[in-house]
């Protein structure tokens, strides 16, 4: 039986989204009420990175909140090793503390995932890369990710978003 060669990598999806949603994120209104519906997900410093970069953060948004109501898990977005961002730090920190040398290494060929996805329940937690339609992983990513398994035992999730015309009645 062949071995997987890349033991890693744990696909979801993908999962559909459509143009206009990225669109009503970029322009605000879906922005601003997924900021209000999910405080747990989004805090202010989340929701002026994606005022001021309109062009990024939709898929990973929408991401966090798919893994919140399909597992039930909580997700940092970007951030979560740098010390601009204390509270996002402290979570990760804590909750990879066993891996905390690795992950405060600084010499990585990529950055860490898009989402730091966990349980405030149980402690438990994954990585999570977030790929729109268009979307691939990259080289350096790959060997970050397969670095990142080598070493926390933690496979990490690929959530791709594949694009769908919208519903209409």
């Amino acid at each position: 039986m062949p071995t997987d060669p890349e033991p890693w990598l744990q696909p979801i999806g993908p999962i559909p989204c459509t143009r206009e949603q990225r669109q009503r994120f970029r322009e605000g209104d879906l922005r601003e009420e997924w900021a209000a519906r999910y405080p747990a997900l989004f805090d202010e410093v989340d929701l002026r990175q994606a005022r001021n970069q309109v062009q990024f953060n939709f898929h990973e948004w929408l991401g966090a909140i798919v893994l919140l109501h399909t597992c039930g898990y909580e997700s940092l977005q970007g951030g979560y090793t740098m010390s601009t961002h204390p509270r996002k730090r402290e979570v990760f920190r804590r909750l990879t503390a066993d891996h905390g040398e690795f992950f405060e290494r600084r010499d990585h060929p990529a950055q860490f995932p898009d989402l730091f996805v966990y349980s405030s329940v149980s402690g438990d937690w994954f990585l999570c890369e977030v790929k729109g339609p268009r979307d691939r992983l990259r080289p350096n990513q790959r060997e970050l990710f397969a670095r990142t398994y080598e070493r926390t035992g933690r496979q990490i999730r690929v959530l791709r978003f594949r694009e769908v015309a919208p519903c209409r009645p």
